[in-house]
């Protein structure tokens, strides 16, 4: 994976659909406890930034902003690995 091999990356990818599928599907997250549900890519800001802008922001907006957000964490998480792989 660190070397961008795209056999590894295109399994990744598709496990990683798959899980999020099923996991959209029936909830199979073991550390989502009662009511909690299952917030796709970028909505867990989007619902945060509604909040706090009283909802002057609207929810596409929000989710756009988000999804940056949640792209960037990704980013700055893999790039950290990365790092201290070469270390």
């Amino acid at each position: 994976m660190a070397d961008f091999e795209p056999d590894a990356v295109d399994y990744l990818i598709r496990r990683g659909a798959e899980i999020h599928l099923r996991h959209i599907a029936e909830g199979g997250d073991p550390f989502e406890l009662g009511s909690a549900r299952p917030l796709d890519f970028g909505h867990w800001a989007a619902h945060k930034l509604e909040s706090l802008t009283a909802h002057r922001l609207r929810h596409g907006e929000a989710v756009a902003i988000g999804m940056a957000i949640d792209t960037r964490y990704s980013v700055e998480q893999v790039c950290s690995r990365l790092a201290s792989a070469t270390r």
